[in-house]
């Protein structure tokens, strides 16, 4: 039985051998996909870092906005513009198209169509 065992190993070492060439070949490959890898990581790093400062930029104006309602003694007016709805169905939305407008940004960089 430990004849036909080491045989059947012996096999499968045969079959299972690759060339100099095959491996060349293969790693090849590897580098072409880890490096194809390496620079998609960086495209989705800086894309990243920009929505963060978009983030940043509508936070900040939020709460300038809040803090100029406060302050003027806008509260009420701001209530009743709010209950009233002028800003249409999607506040957020108004806001940050308006946002990215000022900002020159274009929405549809992030996927956003109107």
């Amino acid at each position: 039985m430990a004849k036909e065992e080491f045989e059947a190993y012996k096999q499968h070492q045969e079959r299972t051998k690759l060339t100099y060439e095959e491996l060349e070949h293969n790693c090849k490959v590897y580098r072409k996909y880890r490096d194809k890898l390496e620079s998609e990581i960086g495209v989705l790093q800086g894309k990243v870092a920009h929505l963060n400062r978009l983030m940043e930029a509508e936070r900040e104006a939020k709460s300038q906005a809040y803090a100029f309602i406060l302050e003027s003694g806008l509260l009420e007016q701001f209530k009743e513009y709010s209950r009233l709805k002028l800003y249409g169905d999607n506040a957020h939305k108004t806001c940050v198209e308006y946002i990215a407008h000022m900002a020159g940004v274009s929405m549809f960089d992030f996927g956003e169509n109107s």
